[in-house]
């Protein structure tokens, strides 16, 4: 169960980990334990595709007026960071399949405490890095939890 004091780093992890756990790394990387998802974007150079996973904001209410416990929503950026844009449609469609599908089950997101998953936005951007033409999908994610 993911704990109130921690609860933004928790998700964060969590939801990377399912990621990592879910989605098929479409090329072979070098080394072994390499992973193509991310809490950040590498410091060190990397080999495309990668997905990033990273907090942007959180909103609390109290359920209560005398109440120590919080209803929580955060929000999440999933970004995919691909070769081109076929790659980065097909990983942007794993990952809404991974993350809503992680929803219920064993080890689904309910179980951690999280709740009403929701896509809030998709926003497809082409970057430029030297050379290269880097395609992006940033997902805007968002969850609820009791905070307690």
């Amino acid at each position: 169960m993911i704990q109130s004091s921690t609860f933004i780093e928790n998700i964060v992890l969590f939801i990377r980990d399912k990621l990592r756990a879910q989605i098929t790394d479409p090329i072979s990387r070098a080394g072994n334990g390499t992973s193509f998802v991310f809490t950040s974007y590498p410091k060190v150079q990397v080999q495309y595709p990668i997905i990033t996973v990273k907090q942007l904001n959180l909103q609390t209410r109290k359920l209560g007026m005398s109440s120590e416990t919080h209803f929580a929503t955060i929000g999440l950026e999933v970004r995919i960071w691909a070769r081109n844009s076929k790659e980065c449609d097909e990983l942007s469609s794993d990952v809404v399949d991974a993350l809503r599908q992680a929803e219920y089950g064993s080890e689904g997101t309910d179980i951690e405490g999280i709740y009403g998953f929701q896509i809030t936005s998709m926003t497809p951007l082409v970057e430029l890095s030297g050379d290269n033409t880097i395609h992006n999908k940033i997902l805007g994610v968002k969850y609820s939890a009791i905070l307690s």
